[in-house]
């Protein structure tokens, strides 16, 4: 009488035991911490009975109408409650394919900044940090449990990994009255000088994005631009492109040239 519903309750379960094992044979391949592999199995197996317990409702719902009422709840808070998890799953794999942060970086996602000290399948860890800035913030030692669904709508922030090359600008406003022309080739000089020893360290590393026009090709040198502030003082800002940990270095050496500077 009910031949057909168990026929189709064995197949569903054939369907999931094969699917099981042929996702869980990739789960080893993925380059994760074994505690994460562990994770992901658990993971899997609870959204692989979920599914199996739906089918079993559909399959067997003439036989169970009667407390069709009863199922209508229970399939709402079935849904209720797998959305947040499968949105926190959905968060943990996007975190894993884009490696946007890992284990000891510091975070900022959502209203939540810390330091990452373990993530999972449906949460991150952070050390909580006090104040924004890299160099001042330091560990309050509470501990932030943050869902992985936050990561599907947040922005990550991270502030421990920068890019190896970056553009920056060092800007100079002149006193009333100054010749900018002047100043823009002291400048363009000064910049030169002090971009000189990294030319070859910037080509080197920046080679394969200088090619695919990540930067553009007029920001391989420093460049001297002329723009006006609100009081119409002229202001000239030096583009340069470096490596980032030498940023600060570079700056220096041309801020210092131009304080020391010959006057009229």
């Amino acid at each position: 009488m009910h031949s057909g519903q168990v026929f189709l309750s064995c197949a569903c379960l054939l369907i999931l035991a094969g699917l099981y094992v042929l996702v869980a044979g990739t789960i080893p391949r993925l380059h994760i911490h074994p505690k994460q592999r562990r994770r992901a199995k658990i993971a899997l197996r609870y959204a692989l009975g979920i599914v199996f317990a739906i089918t079993l409702i559909v399959v067997w719902a003439e036989e169970i109408r009667s407390g069709a009422l009863v199922l209508s709840a229970f399939a709402v808070a079935l849904v209720l409650a797998s959305k947040e998890l499968l949105m926190c799953l959905g968060g943990w794999w996007i975190k894993l394919v884009g490696g946007h942060f890992r284990l000891g970086d510091r975070i900022r996602v959502g209203d939540y900044t810390g330091d990452v000290i373990d993530y999972g399948l449906l949460t991150t860890t952070l050390v909580e940090t006090a104040g924004d800035d890299t160099s001042s913030g330091h560990s309050e030692g509470a501990l932030l449990t943050v869902p992985n669904s936050v990561l599907l709508h947040s922005t990550v922030r991270n502030e421990t990994r920068f890019p190896a090359f970056r553009t920056h600008d060092i800007a100079v406003r002149l006193p009333e009255g100054a010749l900018w022309q002047d100043s823009e080739g002291f400048l363009q000089s000064a910049a030169n000088e002090a971009w000189a020893p990294i030319r070859g360290v910037l080509e080197k590393r920046a080679h394969g994005a200088l090619e695919d026009r990540e930067i553009p090709p007029s920001f391989r040198e420093p460049r001297v631009l002329v723009s006006l502030d609100d009081g119409d003082r002229v202001v000239l800002t030096i583009r340069v492109c470096a490596p980032t940990d030498a940023i600060e270095q570079l700056e220096d050496q041309v801020l210092r040239a131009w304080l020391s500077r010959p006057r009229a």
